[in-house]
């Protein structure tokens, strides 16, 4: 399990767990991070939970795109923003439930059309 207590504003190469990309299972992100960033956890291909904190208040592009094995993952309701293709190819996630007050849903945030969305936002834009 990793738990991660910051987010830097890098590269998705430059994280610090990188070298750990594909033995990483499970994710814990405490109440010190507000953001995923961009990429931080893309391609993590053994990664099947994660765990949100109600700090985070967005999720950037790609985030978790290509993690093969995730599940299913529930936003806090401080998220109100998911970027593009933040859980693109995430061909295993067939539920997903969203904040209330979620207001930017960005391109191609979900790849997988059959997914159950569990949501009451006023507003979402979905493109698939």
């Amino acid at each position: 399990m990793l738990s991660v207590s910051t987010m830097p504003n890098c590269e998705w190469k430059d994280y610090p767990w990188h070298s750990l990309k594909q033995r990483i299972q499970a994710i814990v992100i405490e109440n010190s991070v507000t953001f995923i960033g961009v990429c931080a956890f893309s391609g993590y291909y053994e990664l099947k939970s994660v765990t949100l904190p109600d700090t985070i208040k967005r999720i950037c592009n790609k985030a978790f795109q290509s993690c093969s094995k995730l599940e299913s993952i529930t936003f806090p309701n401080s998220v109100t923003s998911i970027g593009e293709r933040a859980f693109y190819r995430c061909s295993n996630l067939t539920s997903i439930t969203l904040p209330s007050r979620i207001r930017a849903l960005c391109k191609s945030v979900f790849s997988m059309f059959w997914i159950n969305f569990d949501h009451s936002s006023q507003f979402c834009y979905f493109n698939w």
